[in-house]
């Protein structure tokens, strides 16, 4: 089970408790730079982390 399956349900219910409509609601898988750097703590260097080096 992905962390989405598992949290969006939490949040879906914490909101309709406190009668909070939700209107939309998106989840986007992480990027393989995301995922990388989740794993290694740096980046790939793409070019895409406007704090690196050129």
């Amino acid at each position: 089970m992905t962390d989405s399956a598992r949290t969006v349900p939490l949040v879906v219910a914490a909101l309709a408790e406190r009668q909070l409509a939700l209107r939309a609601l998106t989840v986007t898988p992480p990027t393989l730079d995301e995922v990388f750097f989740h794993h290694t703590g740096r980046s790939t260097g793409t070019g895409t982390d406007p704090m690196e080096p050129k």
